[in-house]
């Protein structure tokens, strides 16, 4: 322990030395105290063991599990300040020994030195400012690590609701950015308010979806709020902006099978103990408590429906009483064509062999008899009439959409296809990729379409019975994949997923 006489001749020996002298001098100096002193970031070598503080500092960030730099940063500054106010303990733990030192050497010395001692005590008494502000720096750390998670917990959910609502008509940039930011005003994130920012964007302005195919798939949500220093204001100049940031996508739906209709009975069904087996999941929307109505086997990893069924359904997981599901190919824009404009009518091939060029048949398309028909790619306007395919007939192609509508000169007509003898696929890129047979939306029909062949593409029948507002299946065996990877952006068919 220092004795009083050590500290009197230190004392003696510091008057002696006045330290710098010149204006360069003194301002290389200043700042010694936040280098080397109590208030130093680093390990002060002299009296600390790095190692120590190595062990100390991988302790709190093993603690604390920071996920992003910013939360790396707050968590690094956390050990440095808390390692300082271990320092600041023992600092005031010496200074009050001296101080006791001092009291008992007084009791040996004559009352002319009793001045001397009480020169300790405004020492403790600065010593005990700051670790006091050494406490409020750590506590605010902690406090702003606490938002920071929060915030982007905040910034996930604002992310994760935006990419449903971008799912779901009308998915509007409007719709979906007001979804994101009431999202994060729930976590008490308001934009515009006690300087909180809100940011959401479609593509993200960085990171892996900001270009792409899957961009604009892709919604960024960024919230960013300034903190405020109290007492830590003394040590550190400007209080942190903490900010957070997620991103998420609209990827390929683990569903293939829809069935829209919302009350019908039967509105998926299966009959004559036919067998459907398919690699990707079925969802029925109809109320009805006989909404799916199996007479044969589906086989699918997963049969979700509102209502309830009847019939043998072999999944993993059957799950009834689920929320109604959206139109998921809702945001897929009919194609454009001059109204009114026919490029063909009533065309009919029955034999030979014959290629078509894509473009409006006003009257639709029957091929029949011993004829091969090859499509050339694009997309083919049927204006009335449908598509019919009869007798031994083959039809092929490659990268074709089929577009079915109708007006008051050329009523629609559902799709027949009866004929093992046809090979269809969809395009795999431009507005209508991985889309094979596009009803329009604004028919209601209840006439059947009927389809038998191999297809490669969605059918997407929204208000007519097969594949989208009713399932009905009368066929031996269906098989259904879910093989996506000739598509840059992934299935048609999206759900959401949080990606950063």
């Amino acid at each position: 322990m220092t004795s009083f006489r050590q500290i009197e001749a230190n004392r003696r020996n510091a008057i002696r030395s006045t330290g710098p002298s010149t204006e360069e001098g003194k301002h290389r100096t200043r700042r010694n105290a936040v280098r080397h002193g109590l208030c130093a970031e680093t390990v002060i070598e002299i009296v600390e063991d790095i190692d120590d503080y190595r062990a100390f500092e991988a302790a709190v960030i093993a603690d604390y599990d920071a996920q992003t730099a910013v939360e790396r940063e707050l968590v690094l500054r956390l050990a440095s300040l808390l390692w300082r106010l271990r320092r600041a303990t023992a600092i005031e733990t010496d200074l009050l020994s001296i101080q006791a030192e001092i009291l008992r050497d007084r009791r040996d010395q004559t009352r002319s030195q009793d001045d001397r001692s009480g020169s300790v005590v405004p020492t403790v008494a600065i010593m005990l400012t700051v670790l006091l502000g050494l406490a409020a720096l750590g506590t605010e750390v902690g406090t702003w690590y606490g938002t920071k998670r929060n915030m982007q917990g905040a910034a996930d959910s604002a992310a994760y609701s935006a990419a449903i609502a971008k799912n779901f008509p009308p998915g509007t940039s409007s719709g979906f950015t007001a979804q994101a930011k009431s999202v994060a005003g729930t976590y008490g994130y308001v934009d515009a308010s006690n300087n909180v920012t809100v940011s959401v964007n479609n593509p993200p302005q960085s990171g892996n979806y900001s270009t792409g195919p899957l961009a604009n798939f892709a919604i960024e949500v960024i919230i960013q709020q300034p903190q405020q220093a109290s007492l830590s204001a003394v040590y550190t100049k400007t209080a942190p902006t903490l900010a957070a940031r997620a991103v998420a996508l609209l990827t390929s739906s683990s569903r293939c099978v829809y069935a829209l209709n919302p009350t019908a009975s039967g509105s998926f069904q299966v009959d004559g103990g036919n067998t459907i087996s398919s690699t990707c999941g079925v969802a029925v929307n109809s109320s009805s408590t006989s909404g799916a109505i199996v007479s044969g086997t589906v086989s699918a990893p997963t049969f979700d429906i509102v209502g309830n069924y009847s019939g043998t359904i072999n999944s993993p997981k059957i799950t009834k009483g689920v929320k109604p599901i959206s139109d998921p190919l809702f945001y897929v824009p009919a194609p454009s064509w001059v109204l009114g404009s026919c490029n063909y009518t009533n065309k009919t091939i029955s034999s030979g062999t014959v290629t078509l060029p894509n473009g409006v048949y006003c009257g639709g398309i029957t091929i029949g008899g011993t004829a091969n028909v090859t499509l050339s790619a694009g997309t083919y306007i049927l204006m009335g009439g449908g598509l019919t395919v009869s007798g031994s007939a083959t039809l092929s192609g490659t990268g074709v959409t089929f577009y079915n509508t109708g007006n008051t000169l050329y009523p629609y007509k559902p799709v027949a296809i009866d004929s093992a003898n046809v090979t269809l696929t969809a395009p795999t890129s431009g507005a209508l990729a991985g889309i094979l047979f596009f009803q329009d939306r604004s028919i209601v029909s209840t006439a059947q379409n009927v389809l038998s062949g191999a297809f490669q593409g969605a059918l997407y029948f929204k208000t007519t019975p097969v594949v989208a507002d009713m399932i009905s299946l009368q066929i031996n065996t269906l098989n259904i994949k879910n093989d996506y990877s000739s598509l840059a952006s992934g299935s048609p068919l999206k759900e959401p997923k949080l990606v950063e």
